[in-house]
């Protein structure tokens, strides 16, 4: 039952991740979207080129962050069909460890791509770019740490049982 439920849960944020990244791009004002990504500066002006263009570098960290809902959703199969210490576990567990190393990476290059998308036309001296690491990257290269420990251990407890099933 609790298989399931996060299966379904999984499969919501898969869809409401990508339209709440379209709603937030079409929906905000451009003075919001100008101070939520360039707070140092005086709001810029935010055309639909603009628009379109920092959609595009968000879609590649939600386009991953769904990877990682579906490598669980099969992680969730598995347990359900209780296999958790399957190859099907280990490899669902090791595909999040490896999405969510890439989300950490794709955070960053947003946090360039956007302020650079929405200053592209402000001439020399005024386009910006960001780097940084935020809260958010560290949490998912944490996650991806941690997910990478747990398919290590879910390898190790399959090997385990294997080896105990030859010898009795």
């Amino acid at each position: 039952m609790q298989v399931g439920r996060i299966k379904a849960g999984c499969t919501g944020a898969m869809v409401a991740l990508p339209l709440l990244m379209i709603a937030y791009w079409t929906g905000m004002s451009a003075a919001a979207i100008s101070t939520a990504w360039l707070p140092w500066v005086d709001p810029v002006p935010v055309d639909t080129t603009k628009r379109i263009l920092g959609a595009l570098a968000c879609a590649i960290p939600i386009g991953i962050a769904v990877v990682a809902l579906l490598q669980l959703r099969r992680l969730a199969d598995a347990v359900g069909r209780g296999d958790g210490f399957g190859i099907g576990a280990v490899r669902a567990t090791s595909g999040i460890a490896a999405s969510l190393a890439a989300l950490g990476v794709a955070l960053v290059v947003t946090w360039m791509l956007v302020p650079l998308a929405l200053t592209f036309d402000a001439g020399p001296g005024n386009r910006h770019i960001v780097i940084g690491i935020d809260a958010g990257t560290l949490l998912a290269l944490a996650g991806a740490a941690f997910a990478a420990i747990m398919a290590r251990l879910l390898a190790a407890a399959r090997q385990m049982a294997e080896e105990q099933a030859f010898t009795v």
